[in-house]
């Protein structure tokens, strides 16, 4: 899949491979993997080939035994290798007649497109090992499932999708795709990629501090609603900052008015003058203006640095007291009082309303928390929640006291986190973006989710990256 994504991180992945980590608990990796484990419940009998990744030849050959043992219904992790190609596969069901199914377990709610090239390059190997593949499923996440008194139905909660003609599709062209991969591994030297959206999706990179070392601080592809067209217009010109885009450069409304801030290098400006001209004024000129308007806030240094970054292993621990006996929860689009004993777990992003720093949650109190090995947490991911806070608009959401951001920005845009509680130290954990690091901002989050008396550990989670900056809040 590397490949596929970038030829620069599968030539890195291969030759500067970066030292294998267990995921932190709690983290987004760690809760997919969370999900995987749960899934083999589905296959009662299945046998787990527990080598680790690095032992890909002793994995293998335990997977041949397996599949050799008629009485082993389903392989989890099963190791193959074909044409110089390495995969693990999830599940592996036996089906009788020597056929098996495969089965690809994705902590998601549904297919995404890139699952369809990850798992059609697992029955290419599969198909080129001698394996009979009779089924293809996408294992996932069933969203209208409702946990009952007597605790998770682990059949109900997942779902099965036939993936079948889908991937009969992209085995057509994958073949054609693979030799090119082939001669950049061959090559001494990694292949020149210019940074861009691949370095995010379908997956973030473990190489976006290398190759981005030699950006500037106001690097052109933190400017937000910046279109693909305009940055390649950007590129032609050789700006690669936002400080040298000309102030003549047709942007739209929002994005002149962080330019102007970097070309001036002070603090803020004015959120209703550019050059003479107010919003409704560019708006009149024939200039764009998607978004409302609105002066963000930007670092001067790279989001690892500087004043809005904390140290990378900070563990800031904050006592806080009930600050009211009471919390808001919410059902449908009716706000009702619960109580707030245990505090609470949840999604949530910290974002600017009316100048100040604002907290939107999913906010669950523990006794209806799902559980994680020895996490509680909520299944409902920041996407999902953005969704069905945007579907409601911006009026619901100002008549409910939220901010409207869900409605006009996206989910990664603000910085974003999550609060877990761990059974095993009996403490919450908020894992962040790194700029909710600083104290001000981890007693706005705890005070939202009633995190009290035990007080809370604040983690990064290298997941969680955003674009904006929100004002520190005061403390009362």
């Amino acid at each position: 899949m590397a490949g596929l994504q970038c030829l620069r991180r599968l030539w890195l992945l291969v030759h500067e491979p970066p030292p294998y980590d267990d995921p932190p608990p709690g983290s987004v990796v760690a809760m997919g993997q969370e999900i995987g484990r749960k899934a083999h419940l589905l296959f009662p009998g299945g046998v787990l080939v527990d080598e680790e990744p690095w032992q890909h030849a002793e994995a293998a050959a335990r997977t041949a035994a397996l599949m050799a043992d008629g009485r082993v219904p389903a392989i989890f992790e099963a190791a193959f290798e074909y044409d110089g190609i390495r995969i693990r596969v999830d599940v592996i069901e036996r089906l009788g007649r020597g056929a098996w199914g495969l089965r690809e377990v994705k902590s998601s709610a549904g297919l995404k497109d890139h699952y369809i090239d990850d798992i059609a390059l697992q029955a290419f190997v599969l198909r080129g090992a001698g394996v009979s593949v009779a089924s293809i499923e996408l294992v996932h996440v069933n969203t209208a499932y409702v946990r009952g008194a007597d605790g998770i139905c682990w059949s109900e909660l997942f779902a099965r999708l036939d993936l079948g003609e889908a991937v009969a599709d992209a085995l057509v062209t994958l073949p054609d795709r693979l030799p090119a991969m082939r001669d950049c591994l061959a090559s001494a030297t990694a292949p020149v990629a210019e940074p861009g959206g691949q370095c995010s999706a379908p997956y973030e990179c473990e190489f976006w501090d290398q190759c981005t070392v030699d950006k500037p601080a106001d690097w052109i592809i933190h400017l937000p609603y910046l279109s693909q067209a305009r940055a390649s217009e950007l590129k032609a010109l050789g700006i690669e900052a936002i400080s040298a885009i000309p102030a003549e450069f047709p942007l739209t409304w929002n994005s002149a008015t962080l330019s102007s801030r970097w070309r001036r290098r002070c603090a803020p400006v004015s959120a209703t003058t550019i050059s003479g001209l107010s919003p409704t004024a560019w708006r009149r000129q024939g200039r764009s203006c998607s978004w409302p308007p609105a002066v963000l806030r930007v670092p001067r240094k790279p989001l690892s640095s500087g004043p809005h970054s904390s140290p990378t292993a900070s563990a800031i621990r904050w006592p806080w007291s009930r600050r009211t006996g009471r919390w808001p929860s919410w059902r449908g689009k009716r706000m009702v009082e619960r109580s707030a004993e245990g505090g609470m777990v949840g999604p949530f992003w910290v974002v600017e309303d009316g100048g100040k720093s604002s907290v939107i949650a999913l906010a669950v109190p523990l006794e209806r928390a799902d559980t994680y090995g020895d996490m509680l947490t909520v299944d409902t991911g920041h996407l999902e929640h953005r969704s069905r806070l945007a579907r409601r608009g911006a009026p619901a959401l100002r008549a409910d006291g939220l901010p409207t951001a869900p409605v006009w920005s996206e989910y990664e845009e603000w910085p974003r986190g999550r609060v877990l509680y761990d059974g095993s130290s009996q403490r919450f954990v908020i894992r962040a973006d790194r700029q909710l690091h600083r104290l001000g901002f981890v007693h706005l989050i705890a005070t939202r989710f009633y995190i009290e008396g035990s007080g809370a550990t604040i983690l990064p989670d290298d997941h969680y990256r955003s674009i904006r900056r929100v004002p520190l809040p005061c403390r009362d």
